[in-house]
């Protein structure tokens, strides 16, 4: 089956006749036709096509099909051996219609030349006559091209024609401000206008240059769009450590950054950790690592993410921004200062925070070496510096957990696990201006358990 291109001339409106009118050139055309007047009694039946037709251009009138066929299919010959030129932005792309396999439909569009005056009532054929001799009248030359070969002249024109759109994006400085790199419109060819443009061209002796239509593809983010966001400078950022040979963990660590870096958070939008990073699970690509759960380091899936979550909310504190939701382990990370650190589980804790500045957040993360680094770009509400200090107001000494080892010689001793201190922390957010504090706001006040020293203890068998 074939793509059809087919080739139409328009023709004027013409206006209506009235029904007294009407009768009255029926009766003066049915007497002219007795008379022999316009011919329509000697034409009919005849063979030749009446004068005043062309098809596709050729006028044909007055020859038999045999004669119209023959012509016809001369001056095909040489609209399919002639190229047709493609053409966009300065490009040209030559193309012959014969290496589309395309063809003419010669004989119906012949059948229809010569049943034109000759089919229907008599008052459609006095009416046909009538416009062929006044005004001509044009058949549509039908073409069929080969479907393969035209998705292949399609799909060769878009690889050189096609382009994604670039959107802007934001670089960050070393001094602390923003660039933009600008963005780029992509293009699109619409091949759905070529076949009848191809059509249009073939049955032209001159002026085969066909333009192709290409649509222009918005970028998801504008130049002008990026710089009404406010994206300016840095408002904060803040920096962990991890252990870069607990592979595991720093793979977690890498897919929680990596699902943060480039979100941006409009102006008065409420920030959710869990719904930007959404489910830890093996299914999205998580691995097992130690977590805190009841007390104690056991492997879970998704051990590390709360250390993308504490960086967040270090860099989110000295941004000056409003916390919403934010709560601290049960016992203290080794990898933060205790009242510094944000827990999350995805079905029941989570870390929230507002945008207050007005204009929009970028957050960004790198993870390199042994760092985790996560910043926060916008526009400063003010020019105040931001820091944060911890207050232990009481320590929690650990206590010793002794286990029975027959393993063991009796009386000896060995730790199995070393314990750590709890604590009780306030936090500060303290805003200077020009090296003095003007303002200093609690921002929690936490506690941590403390994790027992584990002991075995040598008894006799």
């Amino acid at each position: 089956m074939g793509v059809n291109l087919v080739s139409r001339r328009a023709f004027p409106v013409r206006p209506q006749l009235n029904l007294e009118k009407l009768l009255a050139l029926s009766i003066l055309f049915i007497v002219a036709a007795i008379m022999g007047g316009l011919g329509v009694g000697r034409c009919i039946g005849t063979g030749t096509i009446i004068p005043g037709v062309s098809i596709a251009g050729v006028d044909v009138g007055g020859c038999t099909a045999a004669e119209a066929r023959r012509v016809l299919g001369e001056h095909a010959a040489a609209w399919l051996e002639e190229p047709i030129i493609l053409e966009y932005q300065g490009q040209r792309w030559h193309v012959l219609p014969r290496a589309l396999d395309i063809s003419p439909d010669i004989t119906g569009a012949v059948a229809k030349a010569l049943a034109t005056g000759r089919t229907g009532g008599l008052l459609r054929r006095m009416r046909e006559r009538r416009e062929a001799r006044v005004l001509g009248i044009e058949i549509p030359l039908r073409f069929t091209v080969d479907e393969g070969l035209f998705r292949s002249l399609v799909a060769n024109l878009r690889a050189e024609i096609d382009r994604a759109p670039k959107d802007a994006v934001f670089i960050p400085r070393e001094d602390g401000t923003v660039g933009i790199e600008e963005s780029r419109p992509g293009a699109r060819l619409d091949a759905s206008d070529l076949p009848s443009g191809i059509q249009a061209a073939i049955v032209r002796s001159y002026d085969r240059v066909l333009p192709l239509t290409v649509r222009e593809i918005r970028p998801a983010l504008t130049t002008g769009e990026a710089r009404a966001m406010g994206i300016e400078r840095l408002l904060g950022s803040y920096q962990t450590m991890f252990d870069p040979g607990d592979a595991d963990r720093v793979h977690n660590i890498v897919i929680g950054a990596s699902a943060l870096n480039g979100h941006m958070i409009p102006p008065g939008e409420i920030f959710s950790f869990n719904k930007v990073v959404g489910p830890r699970s093996e299914k999205v690509g998580y691995r097992r690592a130690p977590v805190v759960l009841n007390q104690e380091l056991v492997p879970d899936v998704g051990g590390g993410i709360c250390q993308v979550s504490t960086t967040l909310y270090n860099a989110v504190l000295l941004a000056g921004l409003e916390i919403v939701a934010r709560s601290n382990h049960s016992l203290a990370p080794a990898y933060i200062p205790p009242g510094r650190d944000a827990t999350v589980a995805y079905d029941y804790l989570d870390f929230k925070f507002r945008n207050i500045t007005g204009r929009y957040v970028l957050v960004t993360t790198a993870v390199e070496g042994n760092l985790l680094k996560v910043s926060l770009f916008g526009t400063p509400v003010s020019s105040d510096i931001v820091s944060i200090e911890t207050e232990i107001i009481d320590k929690i000494e650990p206590g010793i957990i002794e286990k029975e080892d027959r393993t063991l010689e009796p009386g000896e001793r060995k730790v199995e696990k070393k314990g750590a201190p709890g604590y009780v922390v306030k936090v500060w957010r303290v805003t200077s201006r020009n090296g003095l504090e003007i303002r200093r706001d609690l921002v929690s006040v936490d506690r941590y358990d403390p994790r027992p020293t584990i002991v075995r203890v040598g008894v006799r068998g």
